[in-house]
């Protein structure tokens, strides 16, 4: 029996013992240093992740049971257990889920004026289409997505043994090569270091998409190290 989908969902609440880690000092993120649009003009779950961070910044705690706490257009979104990218990626993910559960047939009323998020945003959490089909069935039909594509031979095959195929065939090697060449030019230049930690995201990232198409036998597990190496990415100076 599969799990219940689920709400996931923190508290905005900033007082008591919550003590930003150089608390007058956020560590911002976002690559825009202020915006003249409001909350309901932007929601996080219609938002890409790197779209996510030019408008979010994450403030690590102390003396409190959770790891940081992630600000949205200078609001405070919700606590998580991560800092640095890891943190603003569960924060991001969050918000993704909960705006599909408010779409989900066991959701309470008060979520229902709640945002569908955006395929693009959706894209990045394959996942959340298998926890949340009904509420993905909507976002289909009103991006007009078919419903169902027509059934032929090629979409028999497991993905896996299509990549694998398309390794064979050689299909992918020159981005695999154009991948990696960017990858090793941007470190020689000395661009992916501390000082651009959203550069670093987006180049790991590649690197784990990358892996994962591969098509050899450990691609999850060199996909899954890179998604690693991203999570450790940190936004700022303890």
């Amino acid at each position: 029996m599969k799990a219940a989908a689920k709400l996931d969902i923190e508290p905005n609440v900033t007082g008591g013992h919550a003590n930003a880690i150089d608390g007058g000092h956020p560590l911002p993120v976002q690559t825009r240093s202020a915006t003249n649009r409001t909350r309901d003009e932007l929601e996080p779950q219609q938002l890409t992740f790197f779209q996510f961070c030019e408008h979010a910044h994450i403030v690590p705690l102390k003396n409190h049971g959770r790891a940081a706490e992630v600000f949205f257009l200078g609001a405070s979104l919700r606590f998580v257990d991560d800092t640095g990218i890891a943190g603003l990626m569960q924060a991001h993910r969050s918000e993704v889920n909960n705006a599909l559960y408010a779409h989900s047939g066991d959701a309470p009323d008060f979520l229902t004026d709640r945002a569908l998020p955006s395929a693009a945003a959706l894209a990045e959490y394959p996942a959340m289409r298998e926890k949340f089909p009904q509420a993905c069935r909507l976002m289909d039909e009103a991006s007009g997505t078919p419903v169902a594509l027509r059934p032929t031979p090629l979409r028999a095959i497991d993905t896996p043994t299509l990549l694998a195929e398309l390794r064979v065939r050689g299909t992918l090697m020159p981005l695999h090569h154009a991948v990696g060449a960017l990858h090793d030019d941007l470190e020689r230049a000395g661009h992916l270091d501390a000082d651009s930690p959203m550069l670093l995201f987006r180049t790991f990232r590649l690197r784990r998409f990358d892996a994962a198409i591969s098509g050899t036998q450990n691609a999850a597990a060199i996909a899954e190290q890179w998604e690693q190496r991203v999570a450790a990415i940190d936004v700022g100076g303890r």
